[in-house]
């Protein structure tokens, strides 16, 4: 097994491997930003340019396919 960069930032935030994924308007969503944080990283989904429901139903999507 390869040797996981481990730094103070990726420890505190419990992350497995010290990825993030940007949070990008408009490209991302709930379940990208749920891979990303199943394999180990820091997953977000931009918000920029959604109205307040869509935000809410994106957090709700989130929540509830990520411990």
């Amino acid at each position: 097994m390869a040797t996981r960069l481990k730094t103070p930032l990726s420890q505190r935030l419990r992350l497995d491997i010290p990825v993030f994924q940007a949070p990008m308007a408009s490209v991302t969503t709930a379940a990208l930003a749920a891979a990303v944080s199943k394999a180990g990283g820091l997953g977000g989904f931009g918000c920029a340019y959604m109205q307040i429901d869509a935000m809410r139903r994106e957090v709700a999507a989130l929540r509830a396919i990520t411990d």
